[in-house]
């Protein structure tokens, strides 16, 4: 049996926010104490841990991440995205359908979590193709998907071009009980497009993606969602006009949700302008404005996820040009430290932080979020939230390599994470 003593317990469901000391007997939480328990008890324990100082979360959930598995198993892995996610506090992660095969059918859902009880340490679940392919062509099974375990539908970053076909796909996804993730960007206006459009695409001489063209996206799901009352999520969201609209639609209480990634929350186009293809994103940063408009959105509760949009590529694919670059960062062990410099900046507090990265998630897909609370699941992680310590990709448990924040400080670092109960995670405290 684990004692955590003398944390500060933070856990937004529960509606908990002071000092605690946790009992961790067989993958569960067996009691949550006001102090610690008697010098009698404490032989009991095989191990303590003083926790003072520190603070304790519910195990975080990830709606964006990239596994890699089957078929890119060159850039990640179960293995190592899911040592990346503990590494970050997470201790379930949502698996995007881009891998090779896609996951479009119940045999693919099946092997993804056939490979990920084989060889991940945290949580998984599948999000499944919307359509074939990820085409946009022909519609997916959704009544075999949930059987099989998917736990939403998506566009898989391809929009669906078809609005009947979409209307469809809503439709479906509804009678099944599953949230459909779509890609906030128009293809035609998006196309060729490497930073986003303004006064750095015009100084640097790049073709830029228009705010327009996310916006343009939002206000069609939005509309769809009013029509067939679906669950829609939008992902990621990075413009000031998308928000605004999100806003209204929230106001009007349509079923519709949107996240943005740990990256929109805190950087800026600005962050782009010396050609460093980590900063080669889709969607790309955008203005300085935009960001605070994200920021503006986490703080009213705009946004109900922030999410790591884990998608690490080789370095065959990053040592090239900025045009030639492909998009994507390795993001999952630097989430916590971005979310944090929100705190720090009092942008949110604590307890909001802990719901974007756990409740807000986990309301997204429609399940029970982590808490701490006897008999719950052990899904526990342990911060010191004003740590220090700098990014060096070089030195993360995933494959990846390439950060947007490499070389960047941070303040606030996961120290330890339990999944079901199991130390998956032990850094350096």
């Amino acid at each position: 049996m684990l004692l955590i003593e003398n944390a500060h317990v933070v856990d937004p469901a529960g509606q908990l926010d002071g000092v605690r000391s946790i009992e961790v007997d067989r993958g569960r939480i067996r009691r949550v104490l006001k102090s610690p328990p008697p010098a009698q008890e404490r032989a009991e324990y095989g191990e303590i841990i003083n926790a003072s100082g520190m603070h304790l979360f519910p195990g975080f959930l990830d709606l964006r991440t990239f596994a890699g598995e089957p078929g890119y198993e060159y850039k990640e892995s179960f293995a190592t995205v899911s040592r990346a996610a503990a590494a970050g506090g997470f201790t379930g992660v949502a698996v995007v359908p881009w891998v090779r095969p896609v996951t479009d059918s119940a045999p693919m859902v099946r092997d993804v979590l056939k490979l990920a009880a084989a060889h991940s340490v945290v949580e998984v679940y599948p999000i499944a193709g919307a359509t074939l392919g990820l085409k946009g062509e022909t519609m997916t099974e959704a009544a075999d998907l949930r059987s099989a375990g998917a736990v939403a539908l998506s566009d898989g970053g391809r929009p669906v071009q078809n609005t009947l076909l979409l209307r469809r796909i809503l439709e479906y996804a509804k009678t099944w009980g599953l949230t459909v993730f779509l890609t906030p960007r128009d293809p035609d206006l998006s196309r060729g497009a490497l930073v986003s459009e303004g006064e750095v695409s015009a100084r640097l001489g790049m073709r830029g993606d228009p705010a327009a063209s996310e916006e343009i996206a939002v206000a069609r799901y939005i509309a769809l969602a009013e029509l067939t009352g679906a669950r829609v999520h939008i992902e990621p969201i990075s413009t000031a006009g998308a928000i605004r609209q999100l806003r209204q639609a929230l106001k009007r209480e349509l079923p519709v949700t949107a996240a943005v990634t740990a990256h929109h929350a805190v950087l800026s186009e600005r962050d782009a302008e010396d050609f460093d293809t980590n900063a080669r994103l889709n969607p790309p940063l955008r203005s300085p404005k935009d960001r605070d408009a994200m920021q503006k959105a986490l703080s009213d509760g705009t946004i109900a996820a922030v999410v790591s949009d884990h998608s690490p590529q080789s370095s065959v694919e990053k040592q090239v040009s900025f045009e030639e670059a492909e998009p994507g960062s390795a993001g999952l062990e630097t989430v916590f430290g971005a979310v944090m410099d929100l705190v720090h900046h009092k942008v949110i507090d604590l307890p909001a932080a802990a719901g974007l990265l756990c409740t807000g998630p986990a309301r997204v897909l429609g399940i029970k979020p982590n808490m701490i609370a006897e008999g719950e699941k052990a899904n526990l992680c342990l911060a010191r939230i004003n740590a220090d310590w700098t990014v060096r990709a070089q030195d993360f448990a995933s494959k990846g390599r390439n950060s947007v924040f490499e070389g960047r400080p941070m303040k606030g670092k996961i120290l330890l994470t339990l999944c079901n109960g199991k130390v998956v995670w032990h850094g350096d405290s």
